[in-house]
């Protein structure tokens, strides 16, 4: 079975339509093929916040990585040609080394634990399994702040979970990021200087992996933050 081209992969995670509809069938029924796009839509976004709950990885990391650039390089022969999938993993590896750098330096520089401002309870709309429930919390330490979201007995779905901050009218919404099927925890950063006196519902929603960033319109979940 031939999988879908890495590009086109690439291009979809940066918010590109996917228009062949050959590659559109295929991603509906492999797992491989939504994972890896999955993976890069998430890198994707963490670059475009800056933020990202990542720690700071141990020295002996460190140790390793100077220990390989120290070494001598291994030349390659000339005449070798780019892999087509050479591109899909420059620009996941680029963001993910904006990201990383961002992070790390915001890490470094967080103090106290984290407060909770706020929780959520999310219950289920039309379209979710009854038995489905989940709970948002959100969590302030210094200047930066941050979602945790949990869920229960939410169905496999169609493409992959996006947790939304909305507004009680409808009239604004801001992606906080994606879930997997089968994923149950996740934390997310709040953009700094979003109005969470405006944006206090917090939405889950089943979108397809069809490369269009805006809401699907199929909510599984909702609930308002109470102080």
């Amino acid at each position: 079975m031939a999988h879908c081209d890495p590009d086109v992969l690439a291009l979809a995670a940066l918010g590109e339509p996917i228009t062949d509809a050959t590659d559109v069938e295929h991603l509906a029924g492999c797992v491989e093929c939504r994972g890896e796009l999955e993976s890069l839509a998430t890198t994707v976004r963490v670059a475009r916040t800056g933020q990202a709950p990542l720690v700071l990885p141990p020295e002996s990391v460190w140790q390793g990585v100077q220990a390989t650039l120290a070494s001598e390089p291994v030349p390659l022969p000339l005449d070798r040609r780019r892999p087509r999938w050479l591109a899909a993993v420059a620009v996941a590896a680029g963001l993910l080394v904006i990201a990383g750098s961002v992070t790390i330096g915001r890490s470094i520089a967080q103090g106290p634990s984290p407060t909770t401002v706020a929780v959520a309870t999310l219950t289920t709309l039309p379209g979710a399994p009854q038995t489905a429930s989940g709970s948002a919390s959100l969590q302030q330490r210094g200047n930066s702040r941050t979602v945790e979201v949990d869920t229960v007995g939410l169905a496999d779905p169609q493409g992959f979970y996006e947790v939304w901050l909305m507004s009680p009218d409808d009239s604004g919404l801001v992606s906080l990021g994606t879930m997997s099927g089968g994923q149950t925890h996740a934390t997310f950063p709040v953009p700094d200087g979003l109005p969470l006196a405006v944006y206090t519902n917090v939405d889950i929603s089943d979108e397809p992996i069809d490369g269009n960033p805006g809401h699907s319109a199929v909510s599984l979940l909702r609930g308002q933050f109470a102080v």
